[in-house]
């Protein structure tokens, strides 16, 4: 799988943990995937540690390490996706409307957001594809809802990366304007990356309880 880069440094570091993971997934020895990618065990060791290695070899520890149907790209090993999850989740709180904007940079031109409920009760659900739709999502979502006053997002969420997967598990306190809740909303946030770009945001929560939320009338 070649570069897609313009830019292309001599070197890069790859993401130890990354390439560790891809490398186990295929059941594979340090010593066999430098037979494999035609590297020495020297510069695989070297890669693993969270050295530069140059972009030759990167291409070629990428293809060596791509599965039929899951692909791995040269970016995937030099990106990594839960230090991208963590910043997505921080731009929800800190940039909030502006949050497309903020995080541009490493958002697919395919991205899609799916957000779980009824429309008509939920405004901002459904499945959302590409930079204007998901633009327009977020502008919808921050016109009804707010981040608290000083609230520390940090505290409320864990992380747990599986090649370029990302789970996050959360407790949301992100309110009616004007409403603040009571109890925090649980929801995980499943994210799928590729080429070092967020490709998916899949989340799950309890829609129903989002439903109370937003039109407390109805359930008076």
């Amino acid at each position: 799988m070649a570069w897609t880069k313009s830019d292309l440094k001599r070197s890069y570091p790859c993401n130890k943990e990354l390439l560790a993971f891809l490398r186990e997934r295929k059941g594979w020895t340090q010593v066999e995937l430098a037979r494999f990618s035609g590297y020495s065990k020297r510069l695989i060791c070297k890669a693993e540690a969270g050295e530069a290695i140059c972009c030759h070899a990167v291409n070629d520890l990428a293809e060596s390490l791509s599965l039929p149907d899951e692909p791995v790209y040269p970016e995937d090993l030099i990106s990594d996706p839960v230090k991208m999850a963590q910043d997505y989740i921080a731009a929800l709180y800190i940039h909030q409307k502006d949050i497309v904007k903020a995080i541009r940079h490493f958002l697919d031109e395919d991205i899609t957001i799916r957000l779980p409920g009824d429309p008509d009760m939920l405004p901002f659900a459904g499945e959302h594809r590409g930079i204007v739709e998901v633009e327009r999502a977020f502008e919808i979502f921050y016109s009804i809802l707010e981040v608290p006053d000083g609230h520390d997002h940090t505290l409320w969420y864990t992380y747990l990366g599986q090649g370029n997967e990302v789970i996050v598990w959360g407790e949301s306190w992100i309110h009616p304007i004007g409403a603040p809740m009571k109890e925090p909303m649980r929801l995980v946030h499943r994210m799928k990356f590729r080429r070092g770009k967020l490709l998916l945001v899949d989340v799950v929560y309890d829609s129903l309880h989002g439903k109370r939320v937003l039109h407390p009338e109805e359930h008076a």
